[in-house]
């Protein structure tokens, strides 16, 4: 899986950055570095906050000069530069121009700063696919399909729907987030789902790309998971849970691993706090094999 791709569902935005050292600076903010380290030093002058997951590091990319707060057209808050090294703090979808003390929240800006060092840390290879649980990163997406999809496609009334939905999403991951064979990955989907073997069954599902998120999304309706659901509907019911920056999150490792990470930031106004609720167990296993890289 390369942490460089684009993203379908925001038709070829990439994830991580590649700006010259020269065109980064260009973009920066006046004095926006020292403002956001005034700002998280303040934040962080609590012995509370010390404990707050990734404090560590984004205290040490800052004193580093290796976070870059710019105004990009770009439409997500966080990324990672490969060229440079940075963290980007991208402050034009948060509708500022610069950092002041009350504004941009501190909460959220810590968020994103958190989010950035996740992406640098899978960029790097010091968080990868093999350090994740991936039966709890398919069950969290299990739990919050059904959570979200449940009212309109009767998920719980129709146990083989649910099963489907299992089946398809464990394919879904396994291929997409950690880079499964189709037949690895259609191991642990009979195993998740108990479906029974099915030659039938895995003939219908092998037309299908399961490393495209539209690919999956169109499988979701022509195997009865979600009958009738679009791309448009599929994106506008998560836009509508959790925000623009989540859409990454559905359809790449690193950005759902830093999503889920930066929800953990009580009051940040950005990536949904109460996403732990919808599997508790997942959520946490998940936050504590990152923890161990993101200090």
């Amino acid at each position: 899986m390369s942490e460089s791709q684009q993203f379908k569902l925001l038709k070829g935005i990439s994830n991580n950055l590649a700006l010259s050292e020269r065109d980064l600076f260009k973009l920066s903010v006046d004095e926006g570095l020292s403002r956001l380290s005034s700002v998280i030093n303040l934040s962080l002058s609590g012995q509370k906050y010390l404990k707050l997951l990734g404090s560590k590091g984004i205290v040490t990319e800052i004193q580093n000069k290796k976070v870059a707060v710019v105004l990009l057209d770009y439409p997500l808050i966080s990324s990672y530069n490969e060229r440079t090294g940075h963290i980007v703090l991208n402050l034009k979808p948060l509708g500022a121009e610069t950092i002041t003390a009350t504004k941009p929240l501190s909460y959220t800006l810590f968020a994103a700063l958190l989010s950035g060092l996740t992406l640098k840390n899978f960029a790097n290879s010091k968080l990868t696919k093999n350090s994740l649980p991936v039966l709890d990163v398919v069950s969290f997406m299990f739990s919050l399909y059904i959570g979200v999809f449940s009212k309109k496609f009767g998920l719980t009334v129709y146990r083989e729907k649910m099963q489907m939905l299992s089946f398809l999403l464990s394919i879904f991951i396994g291929q997409s987030f950690f880079s499964y064979t189709f037949k690895k990955a259609l191991n642990m989907a009979y195993v998740n789902s108990s479906i029974q073997y099915d030659r039938k069954l895995e003939e219908q599902v092998s037309q299908f790309d399961f490393t495209s998120i539209l690919d999956f999304i169109k499988s979701l309706n022509y195997m009865g998971a979600l009958n009738g659901i679009t791309i448009s509907f599929f994106m506008q019911t998560f836009y509508k849970y959790f925000g623009l920056e989540f859409l990454p999150a559905l359809e790449n490792l690193s950005r759902f691993v830093s999503f889920l990470a930066s929800s953990t930031i009580t009051s940040n106004g950005v990536y949904a706090t109460f996403l732990y609720k919808y599997n508790i167990d997942s959520f946490n296993n998940i936050i504590e094999s990152a923890s161990k890289v993101l200090r």
